[in-house]
């Protein structure tokens, strides 16, 4: 019936008789020669051609809703179209997604502030000042800026990051290796006290490394507290460590040890340094000076 209609040019009789078979492209086709182009593209888009229901928009001069661009895959004019409307957020990740666009996508995520996606775009595309920006613009930001600043080498800039965190933000800092050198770049820095408090704040997440025993053993006896000191620098000398950093541990301990007059032990400790390592900075005058003292122990 509808065909019979439709060759009769009763367009209204034949879209009436296409909806009720369900025949909805023909439907669509019947609704674009009774000028009806909104009801055409629903039409379409029952028949799962949301690429038709664009065109019979467009060519009707109607406007086209971004979302059916983005199913129709008209990508580019979807993100057009969300950007148009404000929806920064969404032509972002049209751009980034769907077009490949890190570069637009990146600028748009800063426009709509969702500045942790923008630094993440950002670093990809090899521009990490652009980087920190971004994530220094986001509440939750400090840490990827954290993570940033350590990968690029700016261990002051680190340091001077993690002075500026509450304290409950450092809890937050689940990465032994990241809490190493945060605190070793503010204990050469001088900025002891932060370094403690933030070498504490993870061992109480359960980060108890050799590492961290160690910087703690080194905070300690920059604040004058050696008994502290030689504590952590015992466990550090205990537990798995780096060469360079078992070495250290050994020789603070040791050094530890003699200020506190507990002349054998240290003799002890630097005889196993000198075994590690004969020249390690001034170890074997230690060495010597405590085998005078102590002429009958072991080493």
């Amino acid at each position: 019936a509808g065909e019979m209609h439709a060759r009769a040019g009763a367009w209204d009789r034949a879209l009436a008789c296409y909806e009720q078979a369900r025949q909805w492209i023909a439907a669509a086709r019947a609704a674009q020669q009774l000028g009806q182009s909104a009801k055409a593209a629903q039409l379409y888009e029952r028949a799962g051609d949301p690429g038709a229901a664009v065109d019979a928009l467009q060519k009707a001069g109607l406007p086209v809703a971004p979302e059916l661009l983005h199913r129709a895959r008209r990508f580019e004019q979807a993100a057009q179209a969300w950007q148009a409307a404000g929806d920064r957020l969404r032509a972002a990740e049209v751009r980034e997604h769907d077009l490949g666009d890190a570069a637009g996508a990146a600028l748009l995520y800063f426009q709509a502030r969702a500045f942790l996606p923008a630094g993440r775009l950002y670093e990809q595309l090899g521009d990490p000042e652009e980087a920190l920006h971004a994530y220094l613009a986001a509440p939750d930001g400090q840490f990827e800026a954290l993570r940033l600043q350590l990968a690029l080498g700016r261990a002051e800039e680190a340091a001077a990051l993690v002075r500026g965190l509450p304290p409950e933000a450092l809890e937050r800092l689940e990465d032994e290796a990241t809490v190493a050198r945060v605190s070793q770049a503010l204990l050469n820095g001088g900025h002891v006290a932060d370094a403690i408090r933030l070498l504490q704040a993870a061992r109480r997440r359960g980060l108890d490394g050799g590492a961290v025993h160690l910087l703690l053993g080194r905070g300690f006896l920059a604040q004058g507290l050696p008994d502290l000191a030689e504590e952590e620098l015992a466990v550090a000398t205990r537990l798995p460590l780096e060469p360079a950093l078992e070495l250290e541990a050994t020789y603070l301990r040791g050094c530890t040890l003699e200020a506190a007059g507990r002349s054998s032990e240290a003799l002890e400790t630097f005889h196993g340094l000198l075994q590690k390592d004969f020249s390690y900075a001034d170890a074997e005058v230690r060495y010597r000076r405590l085998k005078e003292l102590c002429p009958a122990a072991p080493p």
